[in-house]
């Protein structure tokens, strides 16, 4: 018994004695129609670059369902959550437009609604996409805590594609990289 208790204190320990580091991942769906560089969190045991918990190469996103200017959409969600003593989460969703003109019904009355739904979510500073990553919005929103959200929102046959990252170092380059390298691929179904 007494075997067991050191063995379970032990196992118990690993975690608060273990470190994290991020590995970028690059992750493209095609079925969803992007791409991204994930920053995902390893576990490691201190002072080595041992693995404890090593994340799979791509995980399947998860389906959950939301009530939207636009009707009932469904998301197809991939999420790296805080991860220890990390303020981080990170977010991506993809949605279907559903059938109707609830919302709007051209691409800049899709957007001007977009951008009003998402205001009253995370209200802050708004600016447009140019180039290929139109049609579509940049965001920006510093919560109470001190976390700042920042997304881009892009609008592509009849899909809504949306990156957020939550972050407390307005300097942290994984972020910037998560977020710069989202691309949604106009080739892809």
């Amino acid at each position: 018994m007494k075997r067991l208790a050191c063995f379970l204190s032990l196992v118990l320990l690993i975690p608060l004695i273990s470190c994290t580091k991020e590995r970028l991942q690059n992750i493209v769906d095609p079925q969803l129609g992007y791409s991204v560089v994930f920053p995902v969190p390893i576990i490691v045991y201190p002072g080595t670059s041992k693995e404890i918990q090593p994340r799979p190469a791509e995980w399947a996103p998860v389906r959950n369902t939301e009530s939207t200017p636009f009707g009932e959409i469904t998301w197809f969600t991939r999420i790296v959550p805080n991860y220890g003593r990390s303020k981080k989460s990170l977010l991506i969703e993809v949605g279907n437009l559903p059938p109707g003109n609830q919302g709007g019904s051209n691409l800049e009355e899709i957007l001007e609604t977009l951008k009003e739904w998402n205001t009253r979510r995370f209200p802050g500073i708004i600016s447009e996409l140019d180039g290929e990553r139109s049609p579509g919005f940049e965001y920006q929103h510093r919560r109470g805590d001190g976390n700042i959200i920042k997304g881009i929102i892009i609008l592509r046959r009849g899909r809504i594609h949306h990156a957020r990252a939550s972050y407390k170092n307005p300097n942290d380059s994984n972020i910037l990289t998560f977020l710069n390298s989202f691309k949604v691929d106009p080739e892809t179904p």
